[in-house]
């Protein structure tokens, strides 16, 4: 049986499932043949290293995670024991030569500008982070890394892909984000396993067409480069199930992104997109569509093809209609159409049976639209910053509401079918034209904040006056 003290250090950092599943009275909880995640870090003390049960159970769980930023030790920990370290100052590689099974690396944070030719003398590493330095490249015999799955230099000085990481052709996950990267190589399609690629935060102005040749990508995130332009070819990666292109300087897109049949999420916020291609209709996987800060006067009728469709997200753009068919996405559950033009919105979009949040804020509304009455598992309805005079008696039958925005309107009055929303948690209604508001509201008895300033209000001595 172990040390109940150096059991109890185990215990504490061990991932929650194992802490559920291990027991101080069960002297079988080491055996559990389980993988400690990379990202759960053990510090190992010079005392339990000469634990003859405790090396056991590392030999048991074929992995050690330990923090070497203390390296008095470092030379006591046995050899079996490297399967996986974390936070290791690449100073200290060379210790850990006879180390041929290390499989997870992380040098994070350490603000170096170089790592030591020894980095290749590892053949069995799966993982290797360097994120967080200062460097501007990595050492040639990185290409050395042959079984190298994922590699992570995000967060540094890097100005192209060093040409060592293009050698890698087993990569499969690569972060390059938050760098200077001014544009990607052509040979980039030596990385021909790659699944996921991380730019976000480069200068890249234009992808080359040989990315396109990267059939097994299925995640491709660029936010915030510069982009002005997708190549034609963009629809060839057919795999892709996650495409992140906003903050850059998109005007269009190519019609061939509708071959990406496959895409589930599509983030295309903060460009400068006058129109979407009828194309876009045939993504029918895609269940998330960022379109916000934009220069859209209008959606494809397409868009209604787009039934596996949850989250639409089209704010700050130049909508004054909607397209009829938007009442087809009979999945969606959240809808974003706040700071737009819009005046009215069409029956037809009361067809969407999961709507839970809308917001439509800051348009043009008069009357609260007609078809809202229809979204009976709404939970939040923003309609702040709009023209509208007067609430229908019917918004008392959105019975599911929770949050309910109505501020910086022409309201005169409340309808006392408010009080039906017995779920409302919050009631903003300030800046109206509310001289009382009806006694029902006393009933709601989950409200946790009713906001009424900037309405001229009659007060009953230091009340609010409540009609009858």
């Amino acid at each position: 049986m172990l040390n109940q003290d150096v059991l109890i250090k185990i215990l504490s950092y061990l991932p929650q499932y194992d802490k559920v599943n291990s027991s101080l009275v069960c002297k079988e909880w080491y055996d559990f043949n389980k993988y400690i995640f990379h990202n759960q870090c053990i510090k190992v003390y010079s005392s339990m290293l000469n634990t003859t049960l405790f090396k056991n159970w590392f030999q048991k769980h074929k992995c050690l995670i330990h923090d070497t930023d203390d390296t008095n030790y470092i030379d006591e920990i046995p050899d079996y024991t490297y399967n996986y370290i974390v936070f290791v100052n690449t100073g200290y590689i060379d210790k850990f030569v006879s180390c041929s099974n290390l499989k997870v690396l992380k040098s994070s944070f350490f603000f170096f500008f170089y790592v030591s030719e020894s980095i290749g003398i590892f053949p069995n590493l799966e993982y290797l982070e360097l994120s967080f330095n200062q460097l501007v490249d990595v050492p040639k015999s990185i290409e050395k890394l042959s079984t190298l799955k994922v590699l992570w230099i995000d967060n540094n000085n890097f100005t192209h892909v060093p040409d060592s990481v293009l050698q890698l052709s087993n990569l499969q996950d690569l972060n390059i984000q938050n760098n200077q990267l001014i544009e990607l190589p052509t040979s980039i399609d030596n990385l021909s396993s790659l699944q996921y690629i991380d730019l976000d935060n480069n200068l890249i102005s234009s992808l080359p067409k040989s990315i396109t040749h990267l059939t097994h990508l299925q995640s491709l995130y660029l936010k915030r480069n510069r982009l002005t332009h997708l190549p034609d070819s963009i629809g060839q990666l057919s795999q892709l199930k996650t495409l992140s292109l906003g903050d850059n300087y998109l005007e269009s897109l190519p019609e061939s992104i509708g071959k990406l049949t496959l895409l589930h999420d599509l983030f295309l916020e903060n460009n400068q997109l006058s129109s979407l291609p009828e194309s876009v209709g045939n993504l029918t996987s895609l269940q998330k569509l960022w379109l916000s800060c934009n220069q859209l006067s209008s959606l494809p009728e397409s868009i209604g093809n787009l039934t596996q469709l949850q989250k639409l997200c089209v704010n700050d753009n130049h909508l004054s209609t909607l397209p009829f068919t938007i009442g087809q996405l009979k999945n969606l559950t959240f809808l974003d159409l706040e700071y737009n033009r819009l005046a009215s919105l069409q029956i037809c979009i009361g067809q969407l049976p999961k709507l839970k949040i809308l917001l439509l804020n800051d348009n043009q509304l008069t009357v609260v639209p007609t078809c809202i009455q229809q979204f009976l598992q709404l939970k939040e309805l923003d309609l702040g910053r709009n023209r509208i005079t007067s609430l229908p008696k019917w918004m008392g039958h959105l019975i599911k509401l929770q949050h309910l925005y109505l501020y910086n309107n022409r309201l005169t009055s409340i309808p006392k079918s408010i009080a039906q929303l017995s779920d409302l948690i919050i009631l903003e209604l300030s800046n109206n034209r509310l001289s009382s508001i009806p006694k029902s509201i006393r009933q709601m008895t989950k409200l946790e904040a009713l906001k009424l300033d900037g309405n001229p209000l009659k007060l009953d001595g230091n009340s609010i006056e409540l009609e009858n």
